[in-house]
């Protein structure tokens, strides 16, 4: 299992080549299932393990942007909500803040599984969302 952490400022989310703003955290979990293929001629005694089904997650955490007399989402952001709510497949892209050559992105297309606001503070809001991996992440460069 391989978890990755990026950062605030550090790392930017797209859906397509829209940039999601506010986006304070995201949490990367790639992983695999474990098949045991042990058996009494293992060395040791020890198990042995295989990679079984592998599944892609992330969590994001960001801060709202509304209009301030509607109350409406940011564009970006009211565009995953109604991709939760109608279970869309979206192209996402988590890369390093900035742009150019050589930096290296993670493209995947996924799935809005989970939407949580809290209001902790008055006038300040906050959302959290996981996304749900459907096939491969690519990584490549942008």
């Amino acid at each position: 299992m391989a978890n990755v952490k990026y950062r605030g400022v550090v790392t930017e989310l797209f859906n397509a080549t829209f940039k999601i703003p506010f986006v304070k955290t995201i949490t990367v979990t790639d992983e695999a299932n474990q098949i045991d293929v042990s058996d009494h001629d293992t060395v040791g005694g020890y198990g042995e393990f295989l990679g079984g089904v592998k599944s892609w997650k992330a969590a994001v955490e960001m801060w709202t942007s509304r209009d301030s007399v509607t109350g409406v989402l940011e564009t970006q952001q009211a565009a995953l909500y109604t991709a939760y709510l109608n279970q869309t497949v979206l192209p996402i892209k988590i890369r390093p803040a900035g742009s150019g050559a050589s930096k290296a992105e993670i493209q995947i297309s996924c799935r809005v599984l989970k939407w949580n606001e809290t209001h902790d503070t008055p006038g300040a809001q906050n959302i959290s969302y996981d996304l749900a991996g459907v096939g491969a992440p690519v990584v490549t460069v942008q």
